[in-house]
């Protein structure tokens, strides 16, 4: 038995970027293996899941040269300001832990 927790991203569910698509497309293949994994390992008490956050704020940032996207995708969120790393603690402490023992298989923002 055990958890795992993959990270994916939500740019898989949005309408695509034209000269982008290496990004979303890759986050969708995690969330893809999170749901075959699931399937595959639930009789071994092996649970799947995957948490995909919105854009994450960190050193070397892809809008670094573009403060004004970054404001621009915050201000579209009900939080209006980038997340933070620390912020995905309690998400993945919780996908770990035994509370969520009859989940598996999805995809949390």
């Amino acid at each position: 038995s055990g958890k795992i927790a993959n990270t994916s991203s939500m740019t898989f569910r949005g309408m695509g970027i034209d000269g982008f698509a290496h990004y979303p497309t890759s986050k969708a293949a995690i969330v893809g293996l999170t749901r075959c994994l699931a399937r595959g390992w639930g009789d071994f008490g092996i649970r799947v899941n995957t948490i995909s956050p919105d854009y994450i704020a960190h050193e070397g940032r892809l809008f670094d040269q573009q403060p004004e996207m970054e404001q621009h995708l915050a201000g579209q969120r009900a939080i209006k300001r980038p997340g933070t790393a620390d912020e995905l603690v309690g998400t993945l402490l919780f996908l770990a832990g035994e509370a969520p023992d009859f989940v598996t298989g999805r995809t949390s923002g």
